[in-house]
């Protein structure tokens, strides 16, 4: 018996299923098979309550590994959020954690906006300004699509005096964290996952959900 078999009780279940069943995913094929039972008299109570854990399983099939991938990211993030006052996670014990800028939400982007789909630099930045002895290194996203599926995909670029920044992040798992993203809030959100600082001018949690 999994843990959660064991923690749920009924009534508990019945309000998971529930809300995964009311999902804007699956809410079409749910009122399909309440049309024909409701309306057109066609499939019985026990036939449709037959049908519908294969609802939630075609759902699970669909899901490809970047999409779990996202949702952890995403889990993780809000978890840091939620701690933020208990202080972010340290790449290493004792070492300050990296702090990165969204170029895109700096207050010189209407000028100088980033390069590609988005310029993000992530390194030991001081409180103060300026750049600490481990130095910094860059991710750009590009955006593909032709022979593969779209997205954006992180470039990472480094120059030797950011070496000891870009190790840092590495022992933190920034390079299972390169994988195609969606959008730069999410790309950031990986960062955060990780343990990183958002630095930039705006950070994400004001400058709100991109558009």
């Amino acid at each position: 018996m999994s843990a959660v078999e064991e923690r749920a009780d009924a009534p508990m279940i019945r309000r998971l299923i529930g809300r995964t069943l009311a999902d804007d995913a699956l809410a079409d094929e749910v009122a399909d098979l309440l049309f024909a039972h409701v309306v057109e008299g066609r499939l019985g109570t026990e036939e449709l309550a037959g049908r519908l854990p294969g609802l939630i399983e075609g759902a699970l099939r669909a899901a490809a590994e970047d999409d779990w991938r996202a949702i952890a990211t995403e889990l993780i993030a809000e978890a840091r959020e939620t701690n933020e006052a208990v202080g972010p996670p340290r790449a290493e014990a004792g070492a300050e954690s990296l702090r990165f800028i969204d170029c895109d939400r700096q207050r010189y982007s209407e000028r100088v906006p980033g390069a590609e789909a988005g310029e993000f630099f992530i390194g030991d930045f001081l409180d103060g300004g300026g750049t600490g002895d481990d130095g910094e290194f860059k991710v750009t996203l590009i955006e593909l699509g032709q022979g593969g599926p779209w997205g954006l995909y992180p470039h990472l670029e480094a120059f030797g005096e950011g070496n000891a920044a870009l190790r840092r992040a590495i022992a933190a798992g920034l390079l299972d964290s390169l994988g195609r993203v969606g959008s730069r809030e999410e790309f950031a959100r990986r960062l955060i996952g990780l343990g990183f600082i958002d630095r930039s001018d705006t950070p994400l949690a004001a400058a709100g959900a991109e558009g």
